[in-house]
């Protein structure tokens, strides 16, 4: 009996994972309900304990607004030190990696997939989004499919991402988003989290 229990549990638990990877509306619901208790919190430790149950990998120290939209959690890595601001969206039919000490302002997208101009079939390949370590994306911003975002960069308000390779620091604008300068980085960084740049460089 004991062990019909626990098969019957894991089921349980496993349906339940399936339906919160499925449906973003009961994992938003969910999130906004935990974010009651810890809004305000630098780290939000009951909902990435609810997007880590749910597949999804979350580093230490990071903050995600309970009022995110995201769909297909497993898919989703948020290093160290990451902050995710209000009303961010992810769709994450293909891969999702934001690396540490990273900044999203409110309402910023991504899109982790998209279609064949020519027949509208699913394209199945270069969609996964890699956010560089220490990269601040401004508010409203659309990150797209196969996109690859350097390390250090600035992405400005309201710019347009499009699915291919930017180098480190870069400060990226406008729409289509393109190269508006480089960055000359300070050995010390105070926005959004207080690092240093050997810091940021290590291991990326």
């Amino acid at each position: 009996m004991k062990i019909r229990r626990a098969i019957l549990n894991f089921i349980h638990l496993k349906y339940f994972k399936n339906l919160l990877n499925r449906n973003p509306i009961i994992l938003s619901g969910l999130l906004k309900f935990l974010g009651i208790f810890n809004y305000s919190s630098r780290e939000t430790k009951l909902q990435n304990s609810l997007l880590r149950f749910c597949g999804a990998k979350i580093g230490k120290n990071v903050r995600i607004a309970p009022n995110c939209f995201i769909f297909r959690p497993k898919n989703l890595k948020i290093e160290d030190n990451v902050i995710i601001n209000d009303n961010n969206t992810f769709m994450a039919w293909n891969k999702i990696t934001i690396k540490k000490n990273s900044f999203t302002s409110v309402n910023v997208i991504f899109v982790a997939g998209t279609h064949n101009v020519e027949d509208f079939s699913d394209v199945s390949e270069n969609q996964e989004i890699i956010v560089g370590a220490g990269t601040w994306i401004g508010a409203n911003c659309t990150i797209q499919g196969g996109a690859q975002i350097g390390c250090g960069s600035i992405v400005g308000t309201g710019a347009v991402v499009l699915g291919k390779k930017y180098d480190d620091f870069y400060i990226l604008a406008g729409v289509p988003a393109k190269l508006l300068k480089k960055r000359k980085v300070a050995e010390k960084i105070y926005q959004p989290i207080i690092y240093n740049k050997k810091e940021l460089l290590k291991n990326v």
